[in-house]
């Protein structure tokens, strides 16, 4: 499967639990169509110093979605091994979402993947889980201290943060 890196620009009007939500949606189109997602990260504004919470940035020009003019957005960042139809409908999901005001795929070479994060639709030691919750949980882990735990690549080789 083709290696992709979406970028997804969420209104900043949206509440926290609406990002949640939409994360926790989009993931859920991916994983239903057999991709495997390698990250999942919201990018903090610019200027902000490392570790920062993420929150809006300041857009480059004014985007007009929905009649409403932007000026600010969330940059939600998923990367993911999808074949191209699961990407079309992920993009089809987004461009039919309020809360999206833009976002673009873009097929990346297999250098630049990372390692896969945990499929939080698997089963545990404990029983199977449902998808929905683990889901929901793998959401919450990404936003809880507003910053997006990160598989980075060094040297070639990819190293858990």
């Amino acid at each position: 499967m083709p290696y992709y890196e979406l970028v997804a620009l969420a209104s900043a009007r949206t509440t926290r639990a609406g990002l949640v939500d939409l994360t926790t949606r989009t993931a859920a189109a991916f994983l239903d169509g057999g991709a495997t997602l390698t990250r999942l990260a919201t990018l903090p504004p610019a200027g902000a110093p490392t570790g920062a919470p993420a929150g809006p940035r300041r857009l480059a020009y004014r985007i007009r979605r929905n009649q409403v003019n932007h000026h600010y957005a969330y940059f939600l960042q998923f990367c993911a091994f999808a074949s191209p139809a699961t990407l079309a409908e992920v993009s089809r999901r987004l461009h039919n979402d309020d809360a999206v005001i833009r976002h673009l795929a873009v097929k990346r070479p297999l250098a630049a993947a990372v390692r896969p994060l945990p499929n939080p639709t698997a089963t545990t030691s404990a029983g199977a889980t449902e998808s929905g919750d683990a889901l929901d949980q793998l959401a919450r882990d990404y936003f809880r201290d507003g910053s997006a735990t990160l598989y980075e690549l060094s040297d070639g080789l990819a190293y858990p943060r």
